[in-house]
């Protein structure tokens, strides 16, 4: 009986620190997934002298977490407020649950932003 009552203890310990460590690593991911696609926005900039909102058009297909199955986050652009010509927004959605972080948000003047409950420092 003693040993049952440890391993629950110790169950009861684990399995929190687990989750909120997998939690951690998929953040990251959303976060790699977003820097990547803001550094393909800049290029393609230059370029073209304008955004887009293409995902295709900037080659970011093979971006971790950019609607690839299995992936934690589905990456987005969406024009900014002065449209997509000269302002952008990059959002990663969690396809899972993500209360503390939510929404992952980076614009074309680098601002990162959270729609959670968590502190910028914790997010970012």
């Amino acid at each position: 009986m003693a040993v049952v009552a440890i391993v629950g203890i110790l169950t009861a310990i684990a399995i929190p620190n687990y989750t909120q460590y997998v939690l951690r690593a998929k953040r990251t991911e959303g976060k790699a997934a977003l820097l990547k696609t803001q550094g393909a926005l800049e290029r393609y900039y230059t370029v073209n002298n304008a955004y887009t909102q293409d995902l295709s058009a900037l080659g970011a297909s093979a971006f971790s977490g950019d609607n690839a199955a299995g992936s934690a986050y589905t990456i987005a652009v969406v024009p900014g407020v002065n449209g997509i010509a000269v302002s952008y927004t990059v959002n990663a959605t969690p396809v899972g649950q993500d209360t503390l972080c939510g929404v992952l948000s980076v614009d074309y003047q680098n601002t990162k932003t959270a729609s959670g409950t968590g502190t910028q420092s914790q997010c970012w």
